[in-house]
């Protein structure tokens, strides 16, 4: 039986903070499992009927906190239980709809699970993402102090290197690290070149979550208009080199190298 496309893109996920964007875009559009049943169906991997009254059940996390569990597919949800039950399968959009506010657990009870608390779920349907970093654009003549940060967040930089070709809309990433006063704390910097940006960088800001050093904040902006005279632009693109620069043809993604940060824990629960 051909393992379903769902947990596959589960396992990337968990394995690679780069293939998180992209797991999901994936699971916003497919279909998931809940352990339930409606007033119109006997239960199974049928479509919902519109106005169906559902009855999904809940359980409790490590925590003692009641949790909905979902899984990405029949197979998943029989490795979960110990007994037979009724189940049905819904859009995951759909689920993430109407159990707002509740935290919802994916594949629990197996080597790759994900937990979403209320704030996730919210965001994955405004957004597309888990989290939705907050993002500016730099303007010409900003007066901050710029460097180089001494040690180098090389997990977060190698993550973007394996996310970035997969939107050729970014012609080139910098870093640096920015000080916008001298009593402020310092952060690091992420300067995007491109168009049409703003989905790219809210999908970027995921990556830099889950693998920036810890306790270090992190910018993302959009590098536009003029880039000289001393501005931040003029300085990403004049005293740095770009830690990715778009090839002409096109790059494929390099999806090498996994990652052992906080989230992909997360995504790698164990069995209770």
């Amino acid at each position: 039986m051909r393992e379903h496309t769902l947990r596959k893109a589960l396992q990337r996920a968990a394995e690679d903070p780069a293939e998180r964007p992209a797991f999901y875009h994936q699971l916003l559009v497919a279909e998931v499992v809940v352990i339930g049943h409606s007033d119109q169906s006997a239960g199974g991997p049928a479509e919902v009927p519109e106005g169906a009254k559902l009855s999904i059940e809940n359980w409790e996390n490590a925590d003692g906190e009641k949790v909905i569990p979902f899984f990405t597919d029949v197979a998943a949800l029989q490795h979960a239980i110990e007994e037979e039950k009724s189940f049905l399968a819904l859009p995951a959009r759909t689920l993430f709809e109407i159990t707002a506010g509740t935290t919802l657990v994916l594949n629990p009870r197996s080597e790759y699970g994900k937990e979403f608390n209320a704030g996730e779920i919210r965001s994955l349907l405004e957004t597309g993402v888990n989290s939705d970093p907050e993002s500016y654009e730099a303007e010409a003549g900003s007066k901050v102090l710029l460097g180089q940060p001494a040690e180098y967040p090389t997990e977060m930089i190698e993550a973007l290197k394996r996310f970035l070709p997969r939107h050729p809309n970014v012609t080139a990433a910098y870093l640096c690290l920015m000080q916008q006063s001298k009593e402020a704390s310092r952060t690091l910097l992420i300067g995007f070149e491109g168009t049409d940006l703003d989905q790219v960088r809210r999908e970027a800001g995921s990556v830099v979550v889950d693998t920036a050093p810890t306790g270090q904040g992190v910018d993302l902006v959009e590098i536009t208009g003029e880039v000289g005279g001393g501005s931040l632009g003029g300085y990403l693109r004049d005293e740095t080199e770009p830690f990715y620069a778009r090839k002409a043809d096109g790059p494929a993604p390099d999806n090498a190298g996994a990652s052992g940060s906080l989230l992909a824990r997360l995504f790698k629960r164990g069995r209770r």
